[in-house]
């Protein structure tokens, strides 16, 4: 009798762990989606996400946005993708958007 409420119990929790829906964070995919908006793409409804990711990175000093540790904060963030291809978009994405405060608009 309990190890069937056990295989039952088991069973229950997989079915609503795989209902229930996982946004991971990837930095890889902010990299290929502001990428490719610099190069005057759009990933659309695709990209919103990935793109929140990095614009949602905001650091403060003393209560005031601070620019320079949000750069710092989102250019480790896309550090986070490891491939050595882009390094180069990684560096002007961050040159182009560390400092904003807010999606400019995508």
């Amino acid at each position: 009798m309990k190890t069937s409420k056990v295989v039952a119990s088991f069973f229950l929790g997989t079915l609503l762990a795989a209902a229930i829906p996982a946004h991971a964070k990837d930095p890889c995919g902010t990299v290929l989606c502001l990428g490719g908006s610099m190069m005057g793409g759009s990933g659309g409804s695709m990209c919103k996400s990935a793109i929140d990711d990095y614009f949602d990175i905001r650091k403060y000093k003393k209560g005031k946005f601070s620019p320079s540790r949000t750069a710092r904060a989102r250019a480790s963030w896309l550090d986070g993708c490891d491939s050595p291809d882009n390094k180069v978009n990684k560096d002007r994405i961050n040159a182009k958007y560390g400092t904003v405060y807010s999606n400019p608009g995508f």
